[in-house]
């Protein structure tokens, strides 16, 4: 029931209420007083609180008066409502209110992604700015995360048990010992079970060798197709040799620096030294600067036909994407001209080269005759634009990736052949993140014309630029690797720059990011170990696979001879049909472990 008071008969009854106080007061005091004082003075006191007391009932009698009986029923009903305080709009929920005002996120709400808003009756919580979410998972999944074991509630991806916390480690979703509980594997030995025993060495260092020993037993001929037809003639990046001068004078003393970069326009030429792969020869040429783009100028061979259309777009395509990609996921670029850009040679390479840079670049022209004294980056002209895009992307992160190792860290030793494997792998990780996954590398992994040398023990961590056809398994495996590192790491990109910027520049860098990123008690042997094996079971998640990306997908090449001498990070597969006894001449660093793939 709503009811409304006259303002007037509002004051009256607080007036009344008050001169009742009052009139207790008074009478409160009066009897104290008689207590206490002596005969005479409360005579005189009694007499002087009798005019006080009659003048109060006098007052109060006087507002009785003016409060009429239907203001006393009034005030009755107000002492039989309950009057509820607060209303829907003052910014605090009341009562049977659900919200009043505002906002929450509708997962909070069971209600997918976005933002809710409070009703305007505040009874509840308006979802149709709602967004349904895609499932994270669907069912009873389970999957390996690192060490722990996530498994799908309510279409998302819960942490249920971590493996670690028992000296155990995630398995196709099981905690298991290592070697011990998952049956498709057998560490065991020297009898192993499976239909495929891989034969590794586990050495950190390429440049040491073991010999497997004598692999004699039930073993077959490979159950895998060749396939050697359709073979796509394939590119890579070369190196031409070092100059073996060691450090530039110019990083020792500023001053031997040339005092003002040469600012070049557009339409102006300059020689150049080119080093044709086709003859092993240093060219001199001559080349017209075509473009100044924001971070990058392009050069053009004279004689050499190319488009003005495609050098525009090379350009745009480097300033706006390949350009924060590299600098941002891998490392900065140099500027040793110091006028602030890259600079790209369009020409004939000569050969099969696609690309390259030359730490011979970084030195002074005095220092070093065959210099260009640029930030420079060659690609050869003829591919398809989209195929210089993807190599402008490779050399661009080999670019930065030497401005940290030799210019930064002074470490003039870091471009050798023993750290290749490193840079060539985070310089195909580049690409990866620029356009997906690189198909020439798996095709060249799986049976094809290329992958002799992987069938007969490829090391990954032994770069040979001088076999022309065992360089593709070089850098095949060395992409493989630090895909499966970036997934094995939780896809994990930082992980790139971290190898980058560790200053000892070989094999510990990455067995750092094994250790920090995936598991603690892994050493890069035992990581390499998994890796093989994963290339055979390809397991959706956990160690033994590529995380259920699904372009890559392997069918390697398995082992014909009866022994081979394996570089350290070398491997071969063998076709087994029975046990698998290990030879007793096999050499140091040299396990066998038996894989089920059936």
């Amino acid at each position: 029931m709503e009811i409304i008071f006259e303002e007037s008969i509002v004051k009256k009854l607080l007036f009344l209420v008050f001169l009742t106080a009052v009139f207790a007061f008074s009478c409160g005091n009066v009897l104290t007083k008689k207590l206490f004082l002596d005969e005479e003075a409360k005579t005189s006191d009694d007499e002087k609180n009798d005019d006080r007391t009659d003048l109060d009932e006098e007052r109060v009698d006087e507002v009785t008066d003016e409060v009429s009986d239907e203001d006393i029923h009034k005030l009755d009903e107000i002492e039989d409502v309950d009057i509820e305080e607060g209303f829907c709009g003052d910014k605090t929920v009341n009562g049977e209110e659900v919200c009043d005002g505002g906002s929450r996120f509708c997962s909070e709400l069971g209600e997918g992604s976005g933002l809710a808003t409070c009703k305007s009756d505040c009874s509840g919580w308006d979802t149709i700015s709602c967004e349904e979410e895609e499932p994270e998972c669907t069912g009873t999944e389970s999957k390996c995360v690192g060490t722990a074991i996530n498994v799908c509630k309510n279409e998302k991806w819960i942490e249920s048990l971590d493996c670690s916390d028992d000296g155990m480690i995630c398995r196709v979703a099981k905690c298991i010992t290592p070697g011990v509980d998952d049956p498709r594997i057998d560490f065991t030995g020297p009898d192993y079970e499976g239909d495929t025993i891989l034969v590794f060495n586990t050495s950190h260092d390429g440049d040491s060798s073991s010999f497997s020993g004598t692999l004699t037993g039930s073993l077959v001929a490979s159950p895998k197709i060749e396939k050697i037809d359709d073979v796509p003639f394939l590119r890579n990046d070369l190196r031409p040799p070092m100059p073996g001068i060691g450090r530039p004078a110019w990083l020792s003393d500023i001053r031997k620096l040339p005092k003002e970069p040469i600012a070049f326009v557009q339409g102006d030429t300059d020689t150049f030294y080119i080093h044709d792969f086709g003859t092993e020869n240093m060219e001199s040429i001559t080349a017209e600067l075509k473009y100044v783009g924001t971070e990058i100028e392009i050069w053009l061979v004279s004689g050499e036909s190319f488009s003005s259309s495609n050098i525009q777009a090379i350009a745009n395509e480097f300033d706006s994407v390949i350009f924060d990609l590299v600098t941002t996921n891998f490392y900065t670029q140099p500027d040793v001209d110091g006028n602030g850009k890259v600079s790209l040679i369009l020409g004939d390479l000569g050969g099969s080269a696609a690309g390259y840079i030359s730490p011979g670049d970084f030195y002074s022209k005095s220092e070093y005759p065959y210099s260009n004294f640029r930030d420079l980056i060659y690609i050869e002209s003829s591919m398809p634009i989209s195929n210089i895009y993807s190599t402008l992307t490779h050399e661009f992160q080999h670019l930065c990736h030497n401005n940290r190792n030799l210019i930064v860290e002074d470490d003039w030793n870091s471009g050798n052949l023993y750290y290749r494997w490193i840079d060539e792998g985070l310089a195909m990780a580049a690409q990866h993140m620029y356009e997906g996954a690189q198909q020439d590398m798996i095709y060249v992994a799986n049976d094809s014309y290329y992958n002799s040398s992987v069938r007969d023990g490829n090391s990954l961590l032994y770069w040979d630029y001088y076999d022309t056809n065992k360089v593709y398994s070089d850098y095949a495996m060395a992409y493989l690797f630090f895909q499966y590192l970036r997934i094995q790491a939780g896809n994990d990109t930082t992980i790139y720059n971290d190898i980058i910027i560790c200053e000892s520049n070989d094999y510990t860098c990455v067995e750092n990011i094994i250790k920090s990123k995936v598991d603690s008690e892994y050493d890069l042997g035992e990581f390499m170990v998994d890796f093989r094996i994963a290339l055979i079971l390809e397991d959706n998640s956990g160690p033994y696979g590529f995380g259920g990306e699904s372009a890559f997908k392997f069918t390697m090449p398995y082992f014909k001879g009866s022994s081979a001498t394996l570089r350290g990070g070398g491997g071969l597969y063998l076709n087994s049909v029975s046990t698998f006894t290990a030879p007793s001449d096999a050499g140091n660093n040299i396990v066998f472990v038996g894989i089920d793939s059936n």
